[in-house]
């Protein structure tokens, strides 16, 4: 999918991080429909929605650092 201009994305690193989650973990949830991956006309950087992965941390929230 193309990306939109108005509408703010996070790279792949940064959904991981904010996610705390790992690469194939982040896969996971494209191959599940959780997220989409979006791109820029030019490139092959994958983007994600940051809306999209707000709504799926109040879905699956991150667990605290001193959960663990």
């Amino acid at each position: 999918m193309s990306m939109q201009e108005d509408e703010d994305f996070l790279t792949s690193e940064e959904a991981r991080k904010r996610l705390n989650v790992s690469s194939r973990t982040l896969e996971r949830y494209v191959r599940d429909g959780l997220l989409k991956k979006y791109r820029r006309r030019v490139g092959r950087e994958v983007y994600y929605k940051q809306s999209e992965v707000e709504d799926l941390l109040r879905i699956h929230p991150v667990e605290d650092i001193e959960d663990r």
